[in-house]
């Protein structure tokens, strides 16, 4: 398995999905870049910058199970899901419960096994961290939320 085949599962799943779609259409599996202009111009979903980004990374261990060498991949699959923030900033709300839709159509979707690419998840234990950021010189929030996907060959 390769983060490229939960890439590939996340576009066909979640990248589809209504619920999803509702909140933003702007849905990435790399991280955009302030530095470019055709970047920002893919951030604006309904005239503000709305978007989010799912980014895979992978590592390796190697267990011993029973003599044998048994490598353990655990891929770290952050959501990222970035807003404008309106004037009074009174859309903090919205946003917390954009990135909870999103973490529970995850789940519905993807299943504990993450459409059969790995074994189990292991979900964030706090809250989705919600903070204010800077994008494009415009004031934004950033929800993130991390998730690990566990896979032993």
């Amino acid at each position: 398995m390769t983060c490229q085949d939960i890439d590939t599962s996340i576009q066909e799943v979640l990248f589809e999905d209504s619920a999803i779609l509702a909140i933003t259409d702007k849905l990435y599996t790399y991280p955009i870049s302030q530095d470019s202009n055709t970047e920002i111009q893919r951030m604006y979903f309904e005239n503000a910058i709305n978007y989010l980004e799912i980014t895979t990374e992978r590592s390796l261990q190697r267990l011993e199970l029973g003599g044998a060498d048994s490598p353990e991949y655990t891929y770290l699959i952050s959501l990222r899901y970035t807003k404008e923030r309106n004037i009074d900033g009174t859309d903090f709300n919205s946003i917390r419960d954009n990135i909870n839709t999103i973490i529970d159509r995850f789940l519905l979707l993807l299943g504990d096994t993450l459409d059969d690419n790995a074994d189990f998840l292991r979900f964030q234990s706090e809250p989705p961290a919600i903070r204010l950021d800077t994008v494009n010189d415009d004031l934004v929030y950033r929800a993130i939320y991390e998730i690990l996907a566990i896979k032993q060959t």
